[in-house]
Order: structure tokens, then C-alpha cells, then sequence
């Protein structure tokens, strides 16, 4: 993966990471990560702009890092940046919510009747949450939830064995309003109703342990599709003591908790702050075709990535730009749109996360765990399925992109493709490929040319083979 530029972060994100690594030998992406999972859940549901459909998106994100157990600092980079981001935050929750709880129980018990009890805003929840668990916390929290798991290995194994509380759970990612009741595997029988149900997830897990807990249909269903996934294999050396001076993170846990009041404060589910799309219109249309044709000819698991991270993209944007406005000192009263500024920096990092994304692939094919096993079919044999696809009557003629042609053909692989198309060609003279361009791209359709039928010469026309003038 590319290196990080971490200038084009955004002033709070750049500062941050720089602080950050006086402490903890991580990579940038995965402090990064950490970092927008738990700026997220501060701006919760009070945040929100416009997906291209129109309807309300908000900055839920769900990260999932990758690094071999105990040599990845998942943990000690995570705990770091929780320190830093929601420490403060939920500390103030939970002093507020004492205070309340104090003062319900000095109320007589008409009064204590006339009003609900005062319930904790649970912003966080941790390793062993269920289904269940997350969703009675977010009826009791309109703002908003976080679900961190150390190690989620068991997560995921949950989710394999529970296909319906899976479908739900996906499903809250860009759901607008959860209603059901919770039986079954899912809860007792409870009537739970969620308006804008807000949930960011950050996932840590190990390569093992991901291999064993998921299954093929999971990197197309949906599920896995919604996560921006880093894989760690090259971490710098850590230090023991990598210094002696004790974490001063004020400056950064004050952003926090002035951004966590003020929109508490000032803003609400039903007024939010809406940030407008109208400056990004046109950079954003540019971009987000620039990035279909980069990955035309990509498989269809990793393209079915591609328009999640060109939403998430939006997140990204709204989430550095609503934290450097506090950071700066400037007012969100006057914030109305989302700016140029921070939409490329959303574009950048969506840019980012896809190269990951796709390396993450790639290494599981390397290691012979590719999607449907497609590295189990010889190379020789996917060349007689591509002949055989490309030659049927029914395609004659008709061009395939490589995508098309990897997503039609079982087994056959992006990897495999060129070397199957090369034992194609030589047993087959009829596979050819044209070149085609988009703006400045070019890229390829691959076809088989329709056989050349000789006629009888009483039904050829010589007069069709010369020009007048070359006759004789």
C-alpha cells in the first residue's frame, strides 16, 4: 500500500497522528482508522449531509484492522486513541449521569411517576456485545454508539452462526429507522423502534482468525463490504519505552468534549447539522467516475467495495471538517456546506482504503484462500471455459471487459486471467481484444471474432474486392 501523506489530513487529524506517535509504534493507517472510528461516534446522529440519492447520510463508519496477534499493537493503538478521542467524553457522561441519578432519587414517588429515569448515554460498547446488546443501547441512545472488538474473531464467529441477527445488523449501517421485535435468536420479544439507529464499529482481528470465522458469500453479501479493511504486514520496530514523558492529549480530549457539548447543546436528531452538498457536486461526479473506471476490470469482490468507499468518502469529509472547525476555533453555526478542502481529503482516503482493500485480496489469494478457491482450477483448463464462453453462439462477437469475463467464468481469477488469455489465444485464433479509452484511461473488451465462411465464387461479388480505377 501507499504510503500516507499525513500532511493532507486536515489539521486536528495531522496534529493528532503526529502526537500519537511519540508514543506508539503503529502504522498511520491503522492510528487513522482508530481515529475516524472515534470522531464518528462524537458527531452521531446531530451530524449528517446528503447521499446521492438525497436521503440523510450520516458519519457511521465501520473499520476492520488486520495485523497478526500481538506483534500488530491493535490493542495498544486503539486504547491510545481512546484516551485521547472519548476518555474525557465519557467520563463527563457518566459524572452527568450520577448527578441526574442523584436528583431522581430525591424526588417523591408521584413525581419519580411523572417522569422517566434518567438513563446513561452508553457512546462505547466492547468486546462480547451481541446483537441484542447493541441495539437495546441504541434505543436508549439517539445519539449515537460505538462497538469496539479487540479481538474479533468471536464477533464474527457469532454473526456466522446467526444469519438473521447478520442481515439485521448489516442492514444498520445505511438503515433509516429499525423497527422490529427482538425473538428468536435476536431477544425475548422486545418492540424495539430506532429512528436514524447510529452505529460506527471498529474491529480488530488477526488473519487466522478471519479466515476461520468468514465465509466466501461475506466479501459479496454486503457484510464485509461495508467494512474499510487494512491489512498490517510491515509495522515498525517497536520500542519499549518509546519515551518517558507522561501522555498530554488536552488539547485534542478538549476538542472532543466542546464538540460533544455544543452539539448536544445546540443541535438535535430532529435539527441537525446539515452540511450541504452544492461545492462538491461537481468534483465529487468527476471522482466518482474516475474511480469506476479504475476499477472496470477488477473483480466483482473487490468492485462491490468500490461504492461503499465512494460514500464513505462523504464521511470522511464531514467528520475531519465538523473536528477542524473546533479544533480552530471557529463557530458551526456558520458551517453550511461541506468544502472542497476536506471532500478531497475524503477522496484521498476512500482512494487509500481501496488499494488496502484490494491488497487485502490479494493476500488471500497468495495464500491459496482466495474467494470461491478460484486458484484450485488450472490455468489450462480456465483458458478451455474461456474459449468455451467466448466462441458460444450466443456470444459470438459480443465484447467482455476482464471483470465481466472473471465474474462469468467460475474459477476463473484476475490473477489467472492474463495467462489463461494467452493459452486461449494460441488454441484459439478467433480470441482477440479490442482497446477503448474512458476520458484519459484505456482499457480492454475481449471477444471472439465471428468465423470467416468462404462462399461459392458464383455468389461472391469481384466487384467489391477493387476500386473502378484498378481495373484493368
Amino acid at each position: 500500500m501507499n504510503s500516507i501523506n499525513i500532511d493532507n489530513m486536515g489539521s486536528f487529524l495531522k496534529d493528532a497522528l503526529h502526537e500519537l506517535k511519540r508514543y506508539i509504534d503503529s502504522n498511520d493507517l491503522m492510528i487513522i482508522s482508530s481515529l475516524l472510528s472515534m470522531m464518528s461516534v462524537i458527531l452521531g446522529t446531530k451530524v449528517h449531509t446528503s447521499s446521492g440519492s438525497g436521503s440523510k447520510l450520516y458519519s457511521n463508519i465501520w473499520m476492520m484492522i488486520i495485523a497478526q496477534s500481538g506483534l500488530g499493537s491493535k490493542s495498544t493503538t486503539v486504547n491510545t486513541v481512546h484516551n485521547m478521542i472519548l476518555s474525557t467524553v465519557l467520563s463527563q457522561n457518566m459524572l452527568n449521569h450520577k448527578a441526574k441519578i442523584k436528583d431522581y432519587k430525591a424526588l417523591s414517588k408521584d413525581e419519580k411517576n411523572e417522569i422517566t429515569p434518567p438513563n446513561l448515554k452508553q457512546i462505547m460498547s466492547g468486546q462480547g456485545s451481541t446483537f441484542q446488546g447493541m441495539i437495546k443501547a441504541l434505543e436508549k441512545n439517539p445519539h449515537g454508539m460505538l462497538t469496539t472488538f479487540d479481538e474479533a474473531g468471536e464477533f464474527l464467529k457469532k454473526f456466522s452462526k446467526d444469519t438473521e441477527s447478520k442481515a439485521a445488523l448489516t442492514s444498520l449501517y445505511d438503515q433509516q429507522f429499525y423497527g422490529k421485535s427482538l425473538v428468536g435468536s435476536m431477544g425475548k420479544g422486545e418492540d424495539i423502534y430506532i429512528e436514524n439507529p447510529y452505529l460506527s464499529i471498529l474491529a480488530l482481528t488477526n488473519p487466522h482468525s478471519l479466515m476461520a470465522e468468514t465465509i466466501d458469500a461475506d466479501y459479496l453479501s454486503g457484510f464485509l463490504n461495508r467494512f474499510s479493511i487494512i491489512e498490517i504486514k510491515n509495522l515498525p520496530p517497536r520500542q519499549p519505552f518509546k519515551t518517558m514523558e507522561p501522555q498530554d492529549f488536552s488539547k485534542f480530549q478538549n476538542t472532543s468534549l466542546r464538540l460533544w457539548d455544543i452539539l448536544e447543546k445546540q443541535y438535535s436528531n430532529e435539527k441537525p447539522l446539515t452540511l450541504k452538498v452544492d461545492k462538491i457536486q461537481a468534483i465529487y461526479k468527476e471522482w466518482y467516475h474516475e474511480m469506476n473506471t479504475t476499477y472496470v476490470d477488477s473483480e466483482e469482490c473487490i468492485q462491490s467495495f468500490l461504492p461503499r468507499q465512494q460514500t464513505a468518502s462523504l464521511k470522511y469529509a464531514m467528520i475531519i471538517q465538523v473536528f477542524d472547525a473546533i479544533y480552530e476555533s471557529k463557530s458551526l453555526d456558520k458551517m453550511e456546506y461541506i468544502e472542497p478542502k476536506y471532500m478531497k481529503i475524503g477522496f484521498y482516503l476512500a482512494e487509500i482504503y481501496m488499494q488496502s482493500i484490494d491488497e487485502h485480496i490479494k493476500n488471500l489469494a497468495d495464500n491459496e484462500t482466495s474467494i470461491s478457491s478460484k486458484k484450485s482450477i488450472s490455468v489450462d483448463k480456465l483458458a478451455d471455459k474461456l474459449i468455451s464462453y467466448l466462441t458460444h453462439e450466443d456470444r459470438i462477437g459480443k465484447k467482455f471487459t476482464k471483470s465481466q469475463l472473471t465474474n462469468g467464468i467460475r474459477g476463473l481469477s484476475a490473477e489467472s486471467f492474463i495467462e489463461a488469455l494467452d493459452i486461449a489465444e494460441n488454441k484459439n485464433h478467433s480470441i482477440t481484444y479490442s482497446s477503448l479509452y474512458h476520458g484519459k484511461t484505456e482499457y480492454y473488451k475481449y471477444y471472439a471474432e465471428k468465423p470467416y465462411i468462404e462462399k461459392d465464387d458464383e455468389e461472391i461479388d469481384y466487384s467489391m474486392l477493387w476500386d473502378d480505377e484498378d481495373v484493368a
